[in-house]
């Protein structure tokens, strides 16, 4: 049956700050009106604990947000249907199942993520989100007979994505070899300290660093990637007067392929595609761009929050830790703007703590260019440092229960 209605407030995505923001009503009270969350599945996964869901420490029903559950808890009726369009002016969205309309809308879906390359039925590129899919990618790769996996991407992500793999694929006794492949530094802009653990701890797992990787793309068993870092050492003079065109050889001589009968994408987001065709302001980077207080710069009866989300005034990267943080303010402004209150403008602060899993039941950190590390492996610290992100992730869980 199709969707359709108006609503008061229309909550799009239940991403990390919607989850939030119920939680938060739920203790304080919420918004008088119709109101509905629309998201793509009636559970919403928690980001800080995918490593370990990944290394085998947790289940799954310990790492998933019930929407459905905590949206009847606050008499918020729940829709599963995917956002396809936004008419802010209109004040209408069109979903996958039909088109709703609003007074106020609030927008947490996410950004875009890499496509996947469907070949011969089985996902042979997979992008990390939509988690979800992710996840069922994951577990038959798991049983699958294969020798080569690779990991893309050179940000915390994707290093914890590939030390929770090695984990797991350890304790099942596999031969599979992992990958990582990344374009530029790895781990930019953490301490020296953390990053030469981290090198130490994929190395003891057995995991191969390919640097200067940028991807392309997969074909028949192989990754296809290109060094970012310009012309390869001897193109120069390699065959030149041999009738081989120039940027032919220098193509060929910049071109890496991998051994990989799996592809692992956690490269960084692009824009939702409906943004483009949208009637909402855009950051540069084709981001929907908000003002301190999370409104469109255009549309101020839409507001949004999490990756899809460019706050002008107070740039940050695209990380779920920014997603928490926005919530409170979320939460307030959205009441306020519908008892018509003032609102409140968000402060973000630069440093943040940011813990890393090591694959194993230990991490490291590091808050701004402070190190929570050493740069060789420290057995109490590491355990100190996954009982406290172990103790954060969980207390963060039971705000949902």
């Amino acid at each position: 049956m199709p969707n359709s209605g108006h609503y008061s407030l229309l909550l799009v995505g239940g991403g990390h700050s919607h989850a939030l923001v119920l939680a938060q009503w739920r203790r304080q009270g919420r918004p008088k009106g119709r109101i509905a969350l629309v998201n793509d599945h009636p559970f919403a996964p928690y980001s800080g604990m995918l490593p370990g869901l990944l290394a085998g420490h947790y289940q799954p029903e310990q790492c998933f947000i019930d929407l459905a559950k905590l949206c009847a808890s606050l008499d918020i009726e729940f829709m599963v249907d995917s956002l396809q369009g936004v008419q802010a002016s209109q004040r209408q969205v069109q979903l996958g199942q039909g088109q709703l309309s609003f007074d106020y809308l609030s927008l947490n879906t996410g950004a875009q993520p890499q496509p996947n390359s469907e070949l011969g039925g089985e996902a042979a590129v997979v992008a990390v989100k939509p988690v979800h899919g992710f996840l069922r990618a994951y577990q038959q790769a798991l049983t699958a007979q294969q020798h080569n996996w690779l990991v893309v991407g050179g940000g915390a992500a994707a290093v914890e994505v590939v030390l929770a793999m090695a984990h797991r694929l350890r304790n099942l006794g596999s031969h599979c070899r992992l990958t990582l492949g990344y374009s530029g530094q790895l781990l930019a802009g953490y301490p020296r300290a953390l990053v030469s653990r981290v090198q130490q701890q994929l190395q003891d797992y057995g995991v191969q660093c390919q640097a200067d990787f940028r991807w392309l793309s997969w074909q028949q068993g192989q990754a296809i990637g290109r060094k970012s870092s310009g012309v390869a050492d001897g193109v120069q003079g390699a065959g030149m007067g041999e009738g081989m065109d120039k940027n032919v050889a220098q193509q060929q001589a910049q071109e890496v392929r991998l051994p990989a009968d799996r592809v692992w994408l956690c490269t960084p987001v692009r824009p939702a595609h409906w943004l483009a065709q949208s009637d909402l302001a855009l950051s540069p980077q084709g981001f929907m761009a908000v003002t301190p207080e999370l409104q469109s710069l255009n549309q101020p009866r839409v507001f949004a929050a999490g990756d899809l989300a460019d706050c002008l005034a107070q740039p940050r990267p695209k990380a779920g830790v920014f997603a928490v943080r926005q919530a409170p303010t979320l939460a307030h402004n959205l009441s306020a703007i519908m008892a018509g209150r003032p609102l409140r403008a968000l402060r973000l602060q630069q440093n943040f703590l940011s813990l890393l899993a090591l694959g194993n039941q230990q991490a490291i950190g590091s808050k701004g260019q402070l190190p929570l590390a050493l740069p060789w492996r420290c057995p109490r610290l590491e355990a100190w440092l996954w009982q406290q992100k172990n103790s954060i992730d969980r207390r963060f869980m039971r705000q949902f229960e």
